[in-house]
Parts: C-alpha cells; sequence; structure tokens
C-alpha cells in the first residue's frame, strides 16, 4: 500500500487560530487549514477574532462543519463515552474540577446528545442558551481531539494544533499522535520562512501558482516525518539536523537557477538569423515582418525560466523566499 500525505491540517480545539508564525507557516504547507465551525455560528455576531475573519475572507481557513462527519460515524457517542470511563480520565477530578467553576463552552453540533446527556449525570455540564454548553475543561479537550480524529479518518485533515496544551496526552496518542506532530512541526518552522509582511492576497495567490511544487515538497517532508519518527530518540536529534541540512542546500542551490533562470539579452547574430525567415512574412518590406517577429521571439525567451527542470521536492522553499518571504 503506498502511503499518501493528506493534504489539509484541521485546527482545534478552538474556532480561532492563533495570531502567530505558526498559523502563516501552516497556511503555507497545506494546501488547506480547516476549522471545526457549526453553521448556527455563521449568523452570530462576530464569532471570530479580527485575524482569523481575515483568514477566512481571503479564503485561506476553510470552515468544517462537524454534522458532515459526525453523522457518517454510528458510534460516535458510544465511543466518546468510552474514554470518559477510562481510568486515566479521573472522573473524580473532573467533577471537583467543574464544581470549583473550571469550564469551557462547547457548541452542541461538536458533539451528541448522548454523550452530552452523559457528562450532566456525571456532573461534568451544564446546558447553557442553546446551542453552547459549559463543559470540564478536560472533557472538553477530550471532546475536541476525538472529533477532530473522526474528521480526519474520514476526509483528507491533519488534526492537529499549535501547542501540546491544547491535548491531554494520557489518552489522546490513540487519535492523535503528537510525536508525530511535533516533528512535523518542528521540520515546518525551520525550513518555512515567516513573512514579516503578512499580504494574504499574496499567499493565496503564490499557492495556487505554486501548488505542484507544494505538494512535492509536503510529501517530502511527511516522508521525512515519518522517519524521523521511526527512529531511536538518541539518533532522532543528529538525523533530523542533516535532513535540514540537506534540504537547505539544495534550497540555496535553486535559488541561484532561479535567480540566473533568464536567458542574456538576444544578441545581434539570434536576431540575424530571425531576420532571415521574417522576409518571408512581408515581401514588400521585409523588416516590418522582422520587428513583430523577433518582439515575440525576445519576450518568448525572456519569460522562460528553468523551473520545469528543478527538483520540485525543494523547489517550494526557494520559490518561496524569492517571491514572498
Amino acid at each position: 500500500m503506498t502511503y499518501m500525505a493528506d493534504s489539509k491540517l484541521l485546527y482545534f480545539p478552538y474556532m480561532n487560530v492563533p495570531s502567530s508564525p505558526w498559523t502563516i507557516q501552516s497556511i503555507l504547507y497545506w494546501d488547506s487549514v480547516g476549522l471545526i465551525l457549526p453553521p448556527r455560528t455563521d449568523n452570530e455576531p462576530n464569532p471570530h477574532d479580527e485575524f482569523t475573519q481575515d483568514l477566512i475572507d481571503a479564503k485561506l481557513i476553510e470552515k468544517v462543519r462537524p454534522r458532515k462527519y459526525t453523522e457518517r460515524a454510528p458510534k460516535f457517542d458510544e465511543k466518546l463515552i468510552n474514554l470518559f470511563e477510562q481510568k486515566g480520565f479521573d472522573l473524580k477530578a473532573r467533577r471537583r474540577s467543574f464544581a470549583n467553576g473550571n469550564f469551557v463552552p462547547v457548541h452542541m453540533e461538536k458533539f451528541g446528545f448522548e454523550s452530552f446527556h452523559y457528562l450532566v449525570q456525571q456532573k461534568l455540564a451544564t446546558q447553557e442558551p442553546w446551542p453552547w454548553y459549559h463543559i470540564e475543561p478536560l472533557a472538553a479537550k477530550m471532546i475536541m481531539t476525538y472529533l477532530a480524529r473522526v474528521i480526519g479518518n474520514a476526509s483528507e485533515f491533519t488534526p492537529s494544533t499549535d501547542h501540546k496544551k491544547n491535548l491531554d496526552l494520557r489518552l489522546n496518542k490513540k487519535w492523535v499522535d503528537p510525536n508525530l506532530m511535533d516533528i512535523r512541526r518542528s521540520l515546518i518552522e525551520d525550513l518555512i520562512p515567516y513573512p514579516l509582511s503578512v499580504d494574504l492576497a499574496r499567499i493565496r495567490n503564490f499557492k495556487a501558482k505554486y501548488h505542484d511544487e507544494l505538494v512535492s515538497f509536503r510529501n517530502l517532508i511527511e516522508q521525512h516525518s515519518l522517519q524521523l519518527g521511526s527512529q531511536k530518540k538518541k539518533y532522532r536529534d543528529d538525523q533530523r539536523e542533516l535532513m535540514i541540512q540537506e534540504i537547505e542546500d539544495k534550497r540555496e542551490k535553486i535559488l541561484r537557477e532561479l535567480n540566473a533562470s533568464r536567458f542574456p539579452k538576444i544578441v545581434f547574430g539570434s536576431i540575424a538569423t530571425l531576420a532571415a525567415a521574417a522576409i518571408g512574412f512581408n515581401t514588400e518590406n521585409p523588416y516590418l515582418g522582422l520587428i513583430p517577429l523577433a518582439a515575440a521571439a525576445y519576450a518568448a525567451f525572456e519569460g522562460y525560466d528553468r523551473q520545469h527542470l528543478i527538483d520540485k521536492d525543494y523547489a517550494y522553499l526557494a520559490l518561496l523566499e524569492k517571491k514572498i518571504a
């Protein structure tokens, strides 16, 4: 079976993405970044912060509707309740936490009625004005991580978050591999430049223009991430540094190629050769035929670059630095 890297990232657990380099680098790395947003939030006043709304408006954030995926999982609530029953969840400690006023708001569409009923019975949740509920923080993290994994299993989304604090590592390893997530994130942080002046329209156009190079680069990084994840920890850092050095070296080589990728000005001999071919276009005054033909040929050479000769696995980084950063 051939491994195929997912093409999209699914951010969780919040309705706003962090205003940080992590978000922009993720947008530059994935085809799309998804945010779990129930449809009803569209009608709420100012459901997002300014940064997230700008990304949505620029079509750099994709709205992911949870019901589309939870309805395909007939045992969604049953499996979620089983997780709450695990010893590591510690129901008694979670009840004390909730009784002490610790809670976060969670939208009803992010979990089912059965699981909500269970949480209310266990004194871990209360109903607030529909469709929001107050839920004990660790239980809420469990719900969001589980939901992200369900969506990931049924789509091209890779669930991810910007910080480990958003995960309960005692229970979440079976749905989201924090080790692989960390390795991928560290490679992206080290390799993808963060543009100081973020022009969202420019980023969108850049990704559209160089999508093939992005896919090749992402497949390369996913391959390296899997390789590093399988390494013994004592060798992992050294292997990672070697991988980064190799990629950086190839990026620099491609940058040099791109900077020298235009043909030099057409020399007189080339135009003279074109003149002979142009004469037949206008027998009365051959030079009238020469001018547009030479101009067209010159334009064709000027617009040419050798990108098709460049290894696409590494070209995206060089293009990104040249065009965006």
